[in-house]
């Protein structure tokens, strides 16, 4: 009897020196995954509160630096951008830069994905967004990078493909603008014809004017796009986008054209 109850003390001593342990280590880890918490938090807490960027965005410009509105744009990619053109802040604040940018693929499409990034002077980051691009084989698209802070004080942006995918056309084709009509206060409407090898649903459809082969004002429509031979018609209100001066829409020049650019949803096909 008395050597039973011996194991059992024994056992039972065992067991609370185990339990113990435990506890200890358990603390401890807790004390440890306190303090990496305190100290991870002072680190972000003096760093610069900006993002970092994607992987990949990394470079040589592959154009060279363009003045748009007193910022210096450069781009890092292997898809060819023409000029830039930017709007002036919204009610809401929000400032656009629009660029065509055409993928050479003849038979690839270019879904792409882009940082565009805001700079100070000393090279501090007010802003970092991402934006992609689906661009069919042989096409041109307008490109859009959207500012939600007040840039401002911004001296130069820098946009870089971020993530590439070159994948099997879902479609290909484009669209054709047939006719365009402008009214009053920059309303303008254009006749299409679509040469898409199949319908497109919800894609974008931009009338950019130019002037002497320059942007100085945009506008968009969401439409269906039938197949091939089918017709339609797109409407908007132009907003002024330029690479200086801001020309009123309301009054479009003489010598304006128009262009049309198709902008098919990134996930069209999956």
């Amino acid at each position: 009897m008395a050597t039973a109850a011996t194991d059992r003390s024994r056992r039972l001593l065992i067991t609370l020196a185990i339990a113990c342990a435990v506890l200890l280590l358990t603390t401890v880890g807790f004390g440890a995954t306190a303090a990496w918490l305190w100290l991870d938090r002072g680190t972000a807490a003096s760093a610069e509160p900006t993002p970092s960027p994607s992987p990949g965005t990394s470079g040589e410009p592959t154009n060279a630096p363009q003045q748009v509105r007193g910022y210096e744009v450069t781009v890092v990619s292997e898809i060819v951008f023409g000029d830039f053109a930017m709007t002036a802040p919204d009610s809401n604040g929000y400032t656009i830069l629009f660029a065509t940018m055409t993928n050479e693929s003849s038979n690839q499409v270019a879904n792409h994905f882009f940082d565009i990034t805001a700079y100070r002077e000393d090279g501090t980051i007010i802003e970092r967004r991402s934006t992609g691009a689906y661009i069919l084989p042989n096409q041109t698209t307008l490109f859009q990078g959207i500012f939600a802070e007040d840039i401002s004080d911004a001296a130069a942006i820098r946009i870089e493909q971020s993530r590439t995918e070159w994948v099997e056309p879902a479609l290909t084709g484009d669209i054709t603008l047939d006719a365009a009509r402008s009214g009053e206060e920059g309303y303008i409407e254009g006749d299409f014809t679509s040469g898409l090898s199949a319908a497109a649903e919800y894609s974008d459809i931009f009338i950019v004017g130019f002037v002497e082969g320059e942007i100085f004002a945009v506008c968009s429509d969401l439409e269906d796009i039938p197949a091939a031979g089918g017709t339609f018609a797109a409407e908007c209100y132009l907003e002024p986008a330029s690479k200086g001066d801001l020309v009123d829409p309301g009054e479009i020049p003489e010598d304006a054209t128009f262009a049309a650019y198709l902008s098919v949803d990134t996930l069209f096909g999956d």
